[in-house]
């Protein structure tokens, strides 16, 4: 049976100017000195944008540190490359990945992340039910659901579980970025102004 795959597109296109970490002219960064991965994943430029089905991130005070972020989905190459992705941001770091519900909750509370980015489906537990739960265990974090799913129920389920936004695998990966900012800085939109 073959089913439909959605992603995050990705690109290895360098910057004319470089990055921090990054080689002029080459797509692969350097390794950081205090021996950090950084990545070339970057979102593909003039990828279509859909606007966020919801992004209600109340109020919050504006961190003076890192936005730290747990990684919840049931496919490693997915977290991999959503860690790449973030990891790149001067703002965000990645405090921890899990590969079912269960372990989402978990380190949730023991991490307690800014932000978990939650799939839906998945195995022990499943997103909606983790989001619930972290949103009783763990009241401070915010939860963005990401899933392939782009059914109504879906997002509404996952609204009602207590997810502060909803995105689609298909989206663009600022998108992603955005919303995460969003969620923990006040007076951003969820397009990342």
């Amino acid at each position: 049976m073959l089913t439909k795959v959605r992603r995050l597109r990705f690109s290895t296109k360098a910057k004319s100017g470089g990055t921090r970490g990054q080689q002029r002219g080459s797509p692969w960064p350097k390794p950081a000195a205090d021996g950090a991965k950084e990545t070339a994943a970057k979102g593909t430029p003039g990828a279509e944008e859909r606007p966020l089905p919801f992004v209600s991130c109340g109020e919050k005070t504006a961190p003076s540190r890192r936005i730290r972020v747990l990684l919840a989905d049931d496919h490693q190459m997915m977290r991999e490359g959503l860690a790449a992705l973030l990891n790149r941001q001067a703002d965000i770091e990645v405090v921890g990945q899990a590969y079912d519900g269960e372990m989402a909750v978990r380190l949730a509370c023991e991490l307690a992340p800014d932000v978990v980015v939650m799939d839906v489906t998945m195995p022990v537990l499943s997103g909606i039910a983790a989001t619930r739960r972290i949103t009783v265990e763990a009241p401070g974090v915010r939860v963005i659901g990401l899933s392939m799913h782009e059914e109504a129920h879906m997002v509404s389920a996952m609204r009602k579980a207590g997810a502060v936004g909803y995105l689609t695998k298909d989206g663009a990966s600022e998108t992603l970025v955005a919303a995460i900012r969003a969620c923990v800085r006040p007076g951003r939109q969820p397009d990342g102004r």
